[in-house]
């Protein structure tokens, strides 16, 4: 799909969903606002959180 959409191409046929797996929203913990609605303050993370992960790799 992803392929067919760079390219310009009209997709035919069936798609199978399974509804009884997560979907992508729920398995990642992602947020209901569209990434492109966010603000600054809403995307940067906590300072306690930046120095959690300063010390986890230096």
């Amino acid at each position: 799909m992803e392929e067919s959409q760079r390219n310009n191409w009209l997709l035919t046929g069936l798609l199978y969903l399974d509804t009884t797996k997560p979907n992508l929203i729920s398995r990642y913990d992602l947020v209901d606002t569209p990434l492109n609605r966010l603000t600054e303050a809403d995307l940067r993370p906590d300072r306690s959180m930046i120095d959690k992960v300063n010390a986890l790799m230096f």
